[in-house]
């Protein structure tokens, strides 16, 4: 006994269907690449890495942040460090962008210049350590500037969603 069934192309249907197939997976894409990147939390791309040349140090910082949202940029002295007293400088520019809130350990001393804010942080015996900065970003867009330690720099740029 065989039945028989009437099936009937339906090609705009069709069309239509394969354009929302198309447009499911174009955003499925943009999501992937979104996480991936950062821009919805915590992601393996989306710290950065700022090196200091000629130093034993390195700072680590988010690289997309929400505005008025708090982050930490951390900042690693390595053994060996030619001094016992580390001084971070923050230009300007990444202060128009970045407002300090706190640093730990805390700075044992803060000074501002005409180049910017610059803390003092005391090393223990071991001349290593991990300095955090709480940083609140300020206005959306492009953020950062330059930060230095001992007098050697480092771009620090991060993106600052609404």
């Amino acid at each position: 006994m065989a039945i028989d069934i009437d099936i009937r192309e339906n090609i705009p249907f069709e069309r239509r269907w394969h354009k929302a197939e198309l447009i499911a997976f174009g955003l499925m894409i943009v999501l992937l690449i979104a996480a991936l990147a950062g821009l919805l939390g915590d992601s393996p791309f989306g710290k950065r890495h700022a090196l200091f040349l000629g130093i034993p140090a390195y700072a680590r910082f988010d690289a997309s942040v929400r505005s008025q949202t708090p982050t930490n940029l951390d900042l690693a002295v390595g053994p060996h460090f030619p001094s016992d007293r580390v001084e971070v400088t923050l230009d300007r520019r990444f202060l128009a962008s970045l407002e300090v809130k706190a640093t730990s350990p805390r700075a044992s001393a803060m000074r501002t210049g005409g180049d910017g804010v610059t803390y003092d942080f005391d090393l223990g015996p071991d001349r290593s350590g991990l300095i955090t900065l709480q940083l609140t970003p300020l206005v959306a867009g492009r953020g950062g500037g330059v930060m230095r330690v001992q007098g050697h720099a480092a771009p620090i740029s991060v993106f600052i969603l609404p």
